[in-house]
Parts: C-alpha cells; sequence; structure tokens
C-alpha cells in the first residue's frame, strides 16, 4: 500500500482540490502527525487518514517523550563540555546554552515521529511512502527531514518519494 505523510495543511487542502483526489482518497493511507490535517480530510470524507498523535497517550507517552529528550540533552551538553569558549576566566558552555531548550524538544518529537510511524506501517503494510517535504522548524530545514525520512525508509525497506506537484505548496 502507499502512503502519504503529510505535515501541512495547506498540502492537505492541495491534495483534497487535485484532480488525484480520487485516486488518493480510496486507494492510499495518508499520515499526518496533525490533528487539524486528520480532522480536516475526515471532513472531506477520506476514509484512510491516521494521524500519529493517536498513536501513543498518556503515560507511555510521556515516558518515550522524557526518554528521548534526556538522551539529547545529555549529548548536548557532553559535546558542549568539549568545546567551551573562553572569556577571560570564565569558560562558557555556548553549544549547550544556547540549544538546550529547542534541540532535545525537537529530537524528541522526531523519534516520538518515527516510533508511530513503525506501528502505522506494519499495521498497514506500507511499501511505500510518499513525502511531502513539508516537516520543518527553524533550527531543522525541510532537508534535515527529508534526510531522516530516506535514512527511516531505507533502514524499513521501504520505498521514498518526495511528492512533486505543479500545486504543492509547503507554506
Amino acid at each position: 500500500m502507499d502512503a502519504f505523510f503529510i505535515s501541512n495543511l495547506k498540502n492537505a487542502i492541495n491534495i483534497n482540490n487535485s484532480s488525484n483526489k480520487k485516486l488518493i482518497k480510496f486507494n492510499s493511507l495518508i499520515i499526518t502527525d496533525k490533528l487539524v490535517i486528520y480532522n480536516y480530510l475526515k471532513k472531506k470524507d477520506y476514509k484512510k487518514v491516521i494521524c500519529l498523535d493517536d498513536k501513543f497517550l498518556g503515560f507511555k507517552r510521556k515516558k518515550l517523550f522524557i526518554q528521548n529528550y534526556s538522551y539529547f540533552d545529555k549529548l548536548l551538553l557532553r559535546i558542549g563540555k568539549q568545546h567551551k569558549i573562553k572569556i577571560e576566566r570564565i569558560f562558557l558552555n555556548s553549544i549547550y546554552n544556547t540549544f538546550s531548550c529547542d534541540l532535545p524538544r525537537l529530537y524528541a518529537g522526531t523519534k516520538f515521529i518515527l516510533s508511530s510511524l513503525d506501528s502505522v506501517i506494519s499495521k498497514n503494510k506500507v511499501k511505500r511512502l510518499i513525502y511531502f517535504n513539508d516537516l520543518e522548524h527553524e533550527f531543522l530545514s525541510k532537508s534535515f527531514y527529508q534526510k531522516i525520512f530516506e535514512y527511516y525508509t531505507k533502514k524499513k525497506k521501504i520505498k521514498f518519494h518526495i511528492y512533486e506537484s505543479k500545486h504543492h505548496e509547503s507554506k
């Protein structure tokens, strides 16, 4: 089965308005990490829509987040200690002090998406993941997430494609 991974509402709207709508609506699985996209597509009568937000609930979700956050936070602290900056007689861990709030959270979120995808892909026997290349953050670009998904699909032995369309917008 083919699966589309959509992370931007504009792309979901474009899919719904496209000429491929019927093909996608009835023959493909749509995976999203955003509840608003899930609700929009369900309202438009898409039957095969899965929101990754539902895969881990409550304590299990919190435990997974804390585990991944702590791992990356400690890694960032260790790297920062190896590359301290000295200003007069003070040593600063500038790497950790600059990125300690955002990067561990982004790492935990990325791991959450990949862990959730594991169960969706195995349950639905996905053979090809079509990615809209619409996931990004101030620190992590679209190309970063593209590389993550390329690595993930290669490891899972799933075909990987970037969705290309003249109507495709990501912002």
